[in-house]
């Protein structure tokens, strides 16, 4: 499969100062290189504190789904706010039906952040047993709260970060997005188990939202997560 553009700038530069003929060693192949597809899973902390950022979340995931067409991405997204996380976006690449599921998010009450790690584990690793070859990002955004273990008597905290080591475990890239006024301690402890990236945003804004996850999509193909070690 001939690359003729190349081919001809091959011969040209040979051919410098004599006639013009395309020899064997002129001949450029065309090289097709295939789209790998990227699961964007988004953890959404969706507790009171979070409206805002949720807002911007739900646009977010609307232009990550206009962007995902040629290279066949798709994006889920889970809720977590009350006692457990909740699926409120299974993986998809139609924005249609992202726009009908995004309706249902709900704010409010406790923060089960393990859950919600947990719970987009847990839907990654199903969507990659269809697709193999497929790029596995988790993107969390919170503040930083976590107050609902897994357990009863468990610690939200350290639950949290144990998840991290298990997304570790299953080479998933971590992206960790910070909008809480201050920083959080555990949203680093998080990236950190998990051997992924923490950005801290000045304001919940889709435009930043937007382009840390852009930017971690660009660069997931060249990270190596190593084992964990807590």
């Amino acid at each position: 499969d001939v690359a003729l553009a190349p081919t001809l700038r091959a011969a040209l530069a040979r051919s410098v100062g004599g006639p013009f003929v395309i020899r064997e060693e002129d001949l450029r192949e065309k090289v097709r290189r295939r789209k790998v597809a990227t699961l964007i899973g988004i953890v959404l902390d969706s507790s009171f504190s979070m409206e805002e950022s949720a807002k911007a979340t739900k646009k977010v995931v609307i232009e990550l789904l206009k962007d995902a067409y040629q290279r066949r991405d798709r994006v889920a997204l889970v809720s977590c706010s009350g006692r457990r996380a909740e699926v409120v976006l299974p993986f998809t690449s139609a924005v249609v039906t992202a726009k009908r599921h995004l309706e249902k998010i709900e704010y409010g009450g406790t923060t089960p952040l393990a859950s919600g790690l947990a719970t987009g584990l847990s839907l990654l690793k199903r969507e990659l047993e269809k697709e193999p070859s497929a790029t596995p990002i988790m993107v969390l955004i919170t503040d930083g709260s976590a107050n609902v273990p897994l357990e009863v008597s468990g610690d939200a905290g350290l639950e949290a970060e144990e998840v991290a080591c298990d997304l570790r475990r299953a080479r998933v890239h971590l992206l960790v997005v910070d909008v809480g006024v201050e920083g959080s301690d555990l949203a680093k402890k998080i990236s950190n188990a998990a051997g992924g990236r923490y950005v801290k945003t000045d304001r919940p804004s889709q435009e930043e939202i937007y382009a840390a996850i852009k930017g971690e999509q660009m660069d997931a193909s060249g990270q190596n997560p190593a084992d964990c070690r807590m």
